[in-house]
């Protein structure tokens, strides 16, 4: 079966490496969740931390009615994560990248999530 780490199991190691990605500085970590390990850029710019937190509230949610294994890993992940100062996420090695940030109002419908069903995948989940 398919462990699922707690948060002592999770681990975040500052490289020492920087790296740019749309305009912001960050830093380069090495992530380990229990099964797999694998490289982030984060920052410390409010404006990204301020991005990186409402989509972390989003994916809270998601995972607390999943109700299973790999929701728990997303709350295991997101428990490391939630008071780093280097929290605002700019690239997630082999998946999510920060392509820009702006602000501004949006239709309702600029949200609406597309009629065929979707496949969501993060590094470190079971597929």
């Amino acid at each position: 079966g398919v462990s699922i780490p707690a948060s002592s199991d999770v681990r975040l190691e500052d490289t020492g490496e920087f790296r740019s990605i749309a305009g912001y500085q960050g830093k380069v970590f090495k992530v380990s969740d229990g099964r797999g390990v694998y490289r982030v850029v984060l920052s410390n710019h409010p404006p990204v931390i301020a991005a990186s937190d409402a989509m972390r509230h989003f994916f809270r949610r998601f995972a607390k009615a999943m109700g299973n294994e790999q929701g728990a890993r997303i709350l295991a992940l997101d428990n490391t994560f939630r008071n780093h100062p280097y929290r605002g996420l700019l690239h997630v090695e082999g998946g999510l990248q920060l392509v820009s940030i702006s602000q501004g109002s949006r239709p309702d419908n600029f949200y609406a999530l597309p009629v065929n069903n979707f496949n969501l995948a993060l590094p470190g989940m079971a597929r």
